[in-house]
């Protein structure tokens, strides 16, 4: 992610990395040091920008935003090169000069078309100056992020699933994982962890001997009620499937 100042930010990041939150976080900031006279943040996205007739569309923005910031989500779809970003860009500038001081603006969007988005036009370039960049999620921080969304729940993580759910992430964020992704598939091992539990239950509903369901019952409040591997559909062919991928990985290395 990449922030310019002193008026203007521009920020550039992988996907699900929390862009939105962190111009949230940025407008509080803003207006907590004065540099914004209205609690008004105001979201939009370049193809809404784009809709229509481009100057009008941005010149409402900029209205809704009045002595707030504007959000300007997936910037760098304003870089390709049409008719209908031309025109958006250009009012873009022109109410960024006439707006100044009245009007904060985020530019959000990912590295190299954001890149190609600042060469369309010198004035963006005089106008978003500062760049902050921040890095996509790690392994333990994604891990992190689903046992959170499962504490929110009011579940928790088995004593067993923090290592194997790393394994697991450390398999597939190569394809691009991101914290979207992390949340949905809790999201998902959290509604399997409730069948599991309901067919559990219905088990012990139809057992004949007391006892026996009494314990069952004691067994669903200890380590049953956790979320656990197979919740998640990890198997124990996970390892094994990593090595495989590995192995691929080194030949097709040798091949290139």
């Amino acid at each position: 992610m990449f922030f310019f100042f002193p008026l203007y930010v521009l920020s550039v990041q992988t996907s699900g990395t929390g862009k939105t939150i962190f111009g949230e976080i940025c407008y509080k900031y803003m207006r907590a040091y004065g540099l914004l006279s209205k609690d008004n943040f105001y979201y939009t996205n370049a193809d809404a920008l784009k809709a229509g007739k481009p100057s009008k569309t941005v010149k409402d923005a900029f209205q809704k935003a009045q002595g707030g910031l504007l959000f300007i989500d997936e910037a760098h779809r304003l870089g390709v090169d049409e008719r209908a970003s031309k025109q958006a860009i250009g009012t873009l500038l022109i109410e960024a000069e006439a707006q100044l001081g009245n009007v904060q603006v985020i530019l959000a969007g990912y590295p190299d078309p954001m890149q190609k988005l600042m060469r369309t036009d010198p004035g963006l370039q005089s106008r978003f100056p500062t760049r902050i960049h921040i890095e996509s999620y790690t392994i333990l921080e994604l891990c992190e992020i689903a046992k959170r969304y499962a504490a929110t729940k009011g579940v928790r993580f088995s004593k067993k699933l923090p290592l194997t759910l790393e394994k697991y992430v450390e398999y597939l964020i190569d394809d691009g994982l991101n914290a979207r992704d992390m949340i949905r598939r809790t999201d998902a091992a959290l509604a399997k962890r409730t069948n599991r539990l309901f067919l559990f239950q219905s088990k012990s509903n139809n057992g004949s001997d007391a006892a026996h369901r009494k314990g069952n019952m004691n067994d669903r409040s200890s380590s049953s009620l956790e979320l656990t591997a197979s919740d998640y559909g990890i198997g124990g062919e996970l390892g094994e499937s990593k090595e495989k991928k590995d192995l691929i990985d080194q030949e097709l290395d040798k091949l290139i």
